[in-house]
């Protein structure tokens, strides 16, 4: 199911919400990976856009002794070891990061989430916020919001 709902609408401006809450939470995360010599992460579980949930640092970068690297299996990257001052007091910074919950995004539109499931999310129409839910989830759209094509979706979403 795909729906759009007007920037101006009462849906809309709670999605404008969260998209400066994204915003800055992107924001910090990037100082923070900045401050530590990382040059990409990958986001924590759970939120949109945000949190860290590894590090990776350039190929010529001498990685300090209070990060540990994890398995491969899991992505790999670099965590901080919390058996260490400078780990355990990064890993405070790490966790005090803002971020935005998946759940949030869910609650905006009245979708009552379920364990692993989110609504996706188009912010990049001049007019309209845009999401998405798989056909099978139960979901009653607010009134603000309409229900539309995947052939309009496709064309609101490529209207920059």
């Amino acid at each position: 199911m795909k729906f759009k709902t007007l920037k101006t609408s009462e849906t809309g401006k709670k999605f404008a919400a969260i998209q400066v809450k994204m915003h800055e939470a992107h924001v910090a995360v990037v100082a923070l990976t900045e401050e530590i010599g990382a040059n990409q992460w990958r986001p924590a579980y759970w939120v949109i856009n945000s949190g860290i949930s590894a590090l990776f640092f350039p190929e010529d970068f001498q990685v300090p002794r209070h990060f540990k690297k994890l398995h491969s299996s899991k992505g790999g990257g670099y965590m901080p070891r919390l058996d260490r001052l400078e780990g355990k007091l990064l890993q405070t910074k790490i966790n005090s990061l803002p971020m935005v919950q998946i759940e949030e995004l869910n609650m905006y539109v009245g979708f009552k989430e379920k364990l692993f499931k989110t609504i996706g999310c188009e912010f990049t129409n001049k007019e309209y916020y845009l999401f998405t839910l798989e056909d099978n989830w139960m979901f009653k759209a607010p009134d603000d919001c309409e229900e539309i094509t995947v052939s309009e979706y496709n064309r609101l979403s490529n209207n920059k």
